[in-house]
């Protein structure tokens, strides 16, 4: 009985060199080249059509791809070619399933059919430079990286469930055909995913449900309106990145509209975009990112009571921009001390205690068209009116200076005065000190519970 791995040990077909009859000039090379560890260059570019110079026949470089056999041991460095023609048996470069030898290099080759790798393992891959008809990767295993730069693709791309330890790399990538899509969803990367320069008149890109650890992307590559990012986890986005909020906002914006309707409003890629920022130290461009998700929820129609949570919005930034309230509360009090002090300059203040009016002592102070708040008289005995003190009292509700109190407009007579003016004033700034109030204890509150979850 013969050895099981001797040389007489039966082999499925495809797996042994006996199976490949009138080998050309280019697949003699190519197995000479693959025994010795040596790239095979049967070219300097991607060849435009099939010549005996230059045509593989796709069983052949799936046989060197798992290793050749006792005849045409193939070296550790795997099979490596440039230059090629893949093709010309009419059937598809089929690894599915299979452990692939070595870490295969396939530069600026031409693939005239499917590269089949669905369920496949190995280590790295690279396809760079070459032109596919269409790759199918699905639950694709690799230890290392996938090269996929400068890569022009006739059909479509998928990686659905791969798992890549190293880096994805798809720089200048060009997906030739309509609706020719780039399908990544629930994919697994280890390194970083490369997306830069990225060339796609039509079609889907999708990354939904997946998970990398680097984002070194280039925000122009991604197609306008035609790319999926719910579920799109990553860890970081490198430094070496400028981070352009307003770019980044529009990559959100700019998602495949159906899933930025009323119906569906993708809420996770912005809260993803968010938490990464914030914990690379981005806090402002954070909480850009924060209240431009909010714009977008309401234009999505997702929000009850849109007209309050417009106002809100502009207000207080939804809660993220605290300060402008603070800055509306300056202006509002410096604003209203000074029309006040021009009023009680005309007038139009007086006491609020109902004694200074029946006492003899101030019957000057009572002429017609005195000013109450510099009647000599009075400042002796009453508090004196101050229009900032005034203007605090009415902002801050639960502080009382006293002004309020002591000092009232007067809103006499039977026709339209500055008076009734300078009481809706005071009403105003009244309210707006109450909504201020209760809109910086919503925020605080608010900010604890971001911090705790």
């Amino acid at each position: 009985m013969s050895n099981a791995t001797g040389p007489t040990a039966k082999r499925a077909h495809g797996r042994s060199l006996n199976d490949f009859e009138n080998l050309s000039w280019a697949e003699k090379k190519l197995v000479a080249c693959a025994t010795r560890g040596e790239t095979c260059v049967l070219g300097n570019m991607v060849p435009d059509r099939p010549t005996r110079a230059n045509t593989i026949r796709p069983a052949l470089v799936r046989f060197l791809a798992l290793g050749g056999d006792h005849s045409v041991p193939v070296h550790e460095r795997g099979v490596r070619f440039v230059g090629a023609f893949i093709g010309g048996e009419g059937k598809h470069l089929d690894f599915e399933g299979l452990n692939l030898y070595g870490a295969p290099c396939f530069w600026k080759s031409r693939f005239d059919k499917r590269i089949v790798l669905m369920d496949a393992n190995g280590a790295s891959l690279r396809f760079d430079g070459s032109v596919l008809q269409a790759l199918s990767a699905d639950r694709l295993r690799l230890t290392g990286s996938l090269f996929l730069n400068e890569v022009r693709c006739i059909e479509d791309i998928r990686l659905v469930g791969a798992q890549i330890q190293g880096n994805l790399e798809l720089d200048d990538v060009n997906l030739e055909n309509h609706e020719t899509s780039l399908i990544c969803e629930r994919i697994e990367v280890g390194g970083t995913l490369l997306f830069r320069t990225f060339f796609k008149p039509n079609g889907l890109v999708s990354f939904a449900n997946g998970h990398i650890q680097t984002l070194g992307d280039q925000v122009s590559s991604w197609p306008d309106k035609m790319y999926v990012l719910d579920g799109f986890v990553y860890e970081h986005i490198p430094a070496s990145t400028p981070i352009n909020v307003h770019e980044r906002i529009a990559w959100l914006s700019n998602q495949f509209p159906a899933i930025q309707s009323n119906l569906v409003f993708a809420l996770q890629p912005w809260m993803q975009l968010s938490k990464i920022l914030r914990e690379q130290g981005h806090f402002r461009e954070a909480t850009e990112v924060d209240i431009a998700r909010e714009n977008q929820l309401r234009k999505a129609r997702s929000v009850s009571y849109w007209p309050i949570h417009w106002f809100y919005g502009v207000f207080a930034g939804y809660g993220y921009k605290p300060d402008r309230v603070l800055i509306l509360a300056f202006i509002t009090w410096l604003g209203s001390a000074y029309f006040y002090n021009y009023s009680a300059s005309q007038g139009f203040f007086a006491p609020s205690s109902p004694a200074v009016f029946q006492s003899s002592t101030y019957e000057e102070c009572r002429k017609t068209g005195a000013n109450w708040t510099s009647c000599p008289s009075l400042l002796r005995e009453y508090s004196r009116f101050s229009p900032p003190a005034y203007s605090l009292d009415l902002i801050l509700p639960v502080v009382h200076l006293g002004q309020a109190h002591d000092w009232q407009p007067i809103a006499a007579g039977e026709s339209w005065n500055l008076g009734y003016v300078v009481r809706l004033v005071t009403w105003a700034e009244e309210i707006f000190g109450w909504v201020a109030a209760l809109t910086l204890g919503a925020i605080a509150s608010g900010l604890v519970k971001r911090k705790e979850g």
